[in-house]
């Protein structure tokens, strides 16, 4: 049987070639999106580069991230909507410290312990926002 994540993302089975897939878009793909280690670590990954070449500015980090994700620029709304996020979620990362190390220790792979906890945590969900879109999932 196919691995889960293929059956939850409509895979073909790979018995037969399939030139086009169909769109699809289940709760159950949001929850694998959100929640699996694998694509969390993915976040992560993003974050870090994020963090450490787009400067400190919450506008241009929210920027690169959706563009590394979507290989399109963010409109104005996308981006305020993202820079929004980052601040609640960095609020609540340095309320609670042991969240955002609990979110960071997710997966196999090891995180940049020179970057701020809070603040890679912070960017690690708002990659992960980015990584649950539409278009980011889906090629139209």
């Amino acid at each position: 049987s196919p691995p889960a994540q293929f059956s939850t993302f409509d895979a073909p089975d790979r018995e037969k070639c399939t030139v086009r897939r169909t769109t699809t878009n289940t709760p159950l793909q949001a929850l694998v999106l959100l929640n699996d280690p694998t694509y969390l670590e993915a976040a992560r990954a993003l974050a870090e580069r994020v963090l450490k070449q787009a400067g400190t500015s919450d506008a241009r980090r929210a920027a690169l991230v959706f563009e590394l994700a979507t290989a399109r620029p963010g409109t104005s709304s996308e981006l305020r909507l993202l820079t929004r996020l980052a601040k609640q979620q960095r609020t609540y990362f340095r309320r609670t410290p042991t969240e955002a190390q609990a979110l960071l220790k997710n997966g196999e792979s090891t995180y940049d312990d020179t970057l701020q906890p809070a603040e890679l945590a912070t960017w690690t969900l708002v990659a992960s926002t980015v990584f649950n879109l539409d278009e980011t999932i889906s090629k139209e």
